[in-house]
């Protein structure tokens, strides 16, 4: 298996550096991860493609895909089912007495199942880009916003989607990561003007200040926000379901 790093900057930043030597930047070695064991997903069949992120320290989880009746013989042959469910997990506690618990209790629900949507956590919430339901793939894209009361500890979810512009072509199975300023889409499967639908290499970016920017006004309609920018090289196959990641390669941060 082969990675491919895109450095995210301009032609002119890339001809600046042509013949230069580069000092890498070490202070990332010393980041570790930790895993910990948290709560199950409060439901009992599970869920596929759901929208995974983060937003003022509570983690979101909503819509995705199942099967009602897992136990079904014939599951394969039942309709698959997109949901509209949102679940939060909310931490409490600091250093080793930390605890994790699920709040679904009037947390509300998604204004339309989807499932399958690229995800990613920003400042502002967590976009939700494309994905698709029973009727095929969506062009639609929207902030999940979380706030918490102190006091009773519950959390509300609510949606934002015409401060966020709506993406040129819908498209399921992407991947996305924020970059700098910037938020990449990869696409996935992309559904054509003649409906036909197929994997692509079609790479889209926006500028994260437009998402705040969107918070009072209305650009959803606003298309021409999301920019394409190249792709990998030609020789590269057309993907679905790609793995989309911003890491830091001891020279700068990088889209892979």
């Amino acid at each position: 298996m082969i990675f491919v790093a895109l450095p995210l900057t301009s032609n002119a930043d890339e001809d600046s550096q042509v013949g230069k030597k580069q000092n890498r930047d070490d202070s990332h070695t010393e980041n570790r991860l930790r895993f910990d064991n948290v709560p199950n997903l409060p439901n009992d069949i599970g869920v596929a493609g759901p929208i995974v992120g983060i937003h003022n320290d509570l983690l979101i989880v909503a819509g995705g895909a199942n099967f009602a009746k897992s136990d079904d013989p014939k599951l394969w042959e039942v309709p698959k089912k997109y949901l509209d469910g949102i679940w939060v997990l909310s931490k409490t506690g600091d250093g080793d007495d930390v605890r994790f618990q699920w709040n679904q209790n009037n947390v509300g629900k998604l204004s339309q199942p989807v499932g399958y949507s690229a995800v990613v956590s920003t400042p502002f919430g967590v976009l939700c880009l494309g994905g698709n339901d029973a009727d095929g793939s969506k062009h639609r894209a929207f902030l999940l916003q979380a706030t918490i009361d102190k006091g009773t500890l519950k959390a509300s979810i609510s949606e934002n989607d015409l401060g966020v512009p709506d993406l040129p072509m819908a498209c399921t199975a992407s991947g996305a990561a924020l970059v700098g300023d910037y938020i990449y889409l990869v696409a996935g499967q992309v559904r054509k003007v003649d409906g036909s639908n197929h994997a692509s290499r079609v790479v889209w970016r926006l500028k994260l200040s437009e998402l705040e920017n969107g918070l009072n006004r209305d650009v959803n309609q606003s298309t021409q926000l999301w920019e394409q920018i190249a792709s990998w090289p030609n020789d590269g196959p057309r993907r679905m379901f790609p793995l989309v990641v911003a890491q830091h390669d001891g020279f700068g941060d990088r889209l892979y």
